[in-house]
């Protein structure tokens, strides 16, 4: 067993430890150990600790065994991934372990990649014991909406040379990411809506889908501006079907892009 300490000179937020299996066995990212790291300085202050205990990932297939059986009534998950990941929490003077996984039946990836869920208790245990750092990480993050909305316009109009003028996505490149980013922070709930004026507010709803940003409805909309930006190049491309077709085949392309 190998124990690492993540962040353990952190001058606020808890201390974050990951342990269990070998570090190569974890399947995070240095990148990846970084995030958690900064989300846990969220938390509390340096007297607590979050330690994730990481067991082996592996998979399971018992559709041969089952069958053999010859039984009327099968029972148990058929084939699936299994991962045992446990969170032991100690804010104040309050220590509680949560069973985070187990086993996941069917095809997922999420227990051999488990960054997801681990940001994911991270950021709920942020949401009940705040500090000052996750203020000032949702105030930033905030502000980022705001920058995306005030720069829809001119990444419309990017949107538009890509469709129209020929030009690559390299310009598109940076609005991707961005969008990638806000819908993690607003999954994760680190808008603050309230600190938004009418106005910023009123223009995050077209970004936002019950609560959520969903990409594919948001990627629509923004070609929908473009083809207006450009709508006479827009309604000669409809007169000509190879060049409908062509169009088409560019803007799946860009759908496939701003997807995670």
């Amino acid at each position: 067993m190998q124990v690492d300490k993540i962040g353990s000179n952190q001058a606020f937020g808890a201390k974050l430890k990951l342990y269990g299996v070998n570090r190569k066995h974890w399947n995070l990212s240095t990148e990846e150990i970084k995030k958690l790291a900064t989300k846990a300085e969220e938390i509390g202050t340096p007297k607590d600790k979050v330690l994730f205990k990481i067991g082996n990932f592996g998979t399971f297939d018992n559709r041969e065994t089952m069958l053999a059986d010859n039984r009327n009534n099968i029972e148990g998950p058929l084939y699936g991934s299994y991962r045992n990941i446990k969170s032991t929490f100690t804010i104040g003077n309050h220590s509680q372990e949560i069973q985070l996984t187990n086993y996941v039946e069917g095809n997922s990836d999420k227990l051999k990649h488990p960054f997801k869920i681990m940001k994911k208790w991270l950021n709920t245990l942020s949401e009940h014991f705040p500090n000052e750092i996750r203020t000032k990480h949702k105030a930033q993050e905030t502000d980022k909406l705001r920058k995306f909305i005030d720069t829809y316009d001119d990444n419309a109009q990017k949107v538009s040379n890509y469709l129209f003028a020929n030009e690559d996505t390299t310009k598109i490149a940076k609005h991707i990411d961005d969008l990638k980013h806000l819908k993690s922070a607003t999954a994760d709930n680190m808008i603050d809506f309230k600190a938004l004026n009418k106005n910023y507010r009123k223009k995050s709803e077209d970004i936002l889908y019950d609560g959520h940003i969903l990409t594919s409805a948001y990627v629509k909309n923004l070609i929908s501006r473009a083809h207006f930006l450009s709508a006479e190049k827009y309604l000669e491309v409809l007169r000509t079907p190879a060049e409908h077709t062509k169009l088409k085949a560019k803007e799946e392309a860009l759908l496939s892009m701003f997807q995670e």
